[in-house]
């Protein structure tokens, strides 16, 4: 199973736990959005996403991280940082409907390392290894993938993407 970033295809690894791990880094080449493109189906809604960011300098309003609880295009959970804002950012998309959840400030740097667990209605983010967001809503409770997310940049690396279930 592979992604198409539009700059290089990419491998991944799928382990018995519904975990994909990328073989490369990935590059994100365009401004939109890539939710959805890198999906790992996994058998629980409980699950941790992983994901460590690079190069984020490059870009004055760099906004990346990860989706979550992903239905399709319209209902999801994401989590990023913002750049431009300087914030850490918990939204969810409820029938196209974006709506914040939590935005701690964050003080921007190259690179970050974010971390999401999603356990029943909690929801737990870390940044460089912070809990930063620790908040409970049941939105989404069904939904059962997980992705990348990327908006205002493109140079941005995303390297050693996770997803996995925990149960």
């Amino acid at each position: 199973m592979g992604i198409d970033t539009g700059a290089k295809r990419l491998a991944s690894t799928r382990t018995n736990r519904g975990m994909l791990i990328p073989d490369a880094t990935i590059g994100v080449r365009d401004r939109a959005a890539i939710l959805g493109r890198y999906l790992s189906a996994l058998a629980s809604v409980d699950m941790v996403v992983e994901v460590q960011l690079s190069n984020l300098a490059a870009d004055a309003d760099a906004e990346c991280g990860v989706n979550y609880r992903h239905t399709d295009a319209n209902n999801y959970w994401r989590a990023y940082v913002d750049k431009g804002s300087s914030e850490v950012i918990l939204e969810k998309v409820v029938a196209g409907v974006v709506t914040e959840v939590a935005s701690p400030a964050w003080t921007p740097a190259d690179a970050a390392e974010m971390r999401v667990i999603a356990q029943e209605d909690r929801h737990r983010v870390w940044v460089d290894r912070k809990v930063v967001i620790d908040t409970a809503d049941d939105e989404q409770a069904n939904a059962a993938n997980a992705g990348l997310m990327s908006r205002n940049t493109t140079v941005v690396l995303f390297g050693n993407f996770a997803a996995q279930r925990i149960n």
